[in-house]
Formats: C-alpha cells, structure tokens, sequence
C-alpha cells in the first residue's frame, strides 16, 4: 500500500496509508468533525486579530519568539481550510484573504500607541500561510490517497 504514495510523495511512502486513513478519515469525511474543525478556524481567527491589536497579548519579542508565533498562526490559519478543501483553486481565495489579513493588521499597528509594526513580522505570516497551505494540501492529498487504497 504504501508504495502508491510513494509515486506521488516521498514521504508518504515511509507511512503506511492505512495508518493514515484511520487518523485523518474523520478530518474531511465527517459533517460534524468539518464543522468543528471550522469553528476552531474562526476562533484562531479571532484570536489572531485579537492578539494582534492588543497589546496586552503580545508575544515575547526575546530570541524571534514573536517570529515564531507568527509563523505558527497564520500557518494554522492555513493549514485547516487546505486540509478541509483539498485542492489549491479553492483555497487560493483563502490564502489571499489571509495574506490580506495579516498586511492590514500590520498596518494597523502603526496607529497603536502599544504595538509596534515590522516588515519581518509580515514576512513570517507570509511564510507561515505558505508553509501551511502546502502543508494541508499535502495532507489532504495523502488523506484522498489512503481513502482510495483502502477502499
């Protein structure tokens, strides 16, 4: 089984697919698992906007820590909806109201007397909606793939 992933995916080669198939089938195939997973986008959301305006939630700036959290937000922000759609066409829109987001809440941090807006914080949202984009959309390939070799 694993070999057919393999010809997609190097990675997936070295998991077997029906490993995959049990953890990840409730992720896309589940009505009531979706809507979850939906919500927990739109709370993250929520929580990005508000940590991003407030300054009482600002990450610590020490070592990139605040790099860091960046990255790992607005990969999540990604990750979910391209796990959920499954195909680039559809989340493209996703990603470019992501982008979107992360440039006007920067930008809004320049009006804010207790925040403070950087470039390389962009950067890493930026980096971040990419990076878990493909992320998604690798595992939802890897998902489709495991749902088909089991079926």
């Amino acid at each position: 089984m694993a070999g057919r992933a393999g010809d997609v995916f190097s990675l997936a080669a070295m998991i077997e697919l029906d490993d995959i198939a049990g953890l990840m089938r409730p992720l896309r195939r589940g009505r009531v698992t979706r809507a979850v997973l939906w919500g927990l986008w739109a709370v993250a959301v929520a929580a990005v906007v508000q940590g991003s305006l407030s300054a009482a939630l600002a990450p610590p700036g020490a070592y990139g820590l605040d790099k860091a959290v960046h990255f790992a937000a607005y990969a999540c922000l990604a990750g979910i909806p391209a796990l959920l759609l499954g195909a680039w066409r559809r989340l493209f829109p996703w990603v470019l109201g992501l982008l979107l987001l992360g440039g006007v809440l920067e930008l809004a941090q320049v009006w804010l007397a207790a925040r403070e807006a950087s470039l390389l914080d962009l950067a890493c949202n930026v980096v971040g909606t990419a990076v878990g984009a493909r992320a998604g959309l690798w595992l939802a390939r890897v998902e489709t793939l495991a749902w088909d070799a089991a079926a």
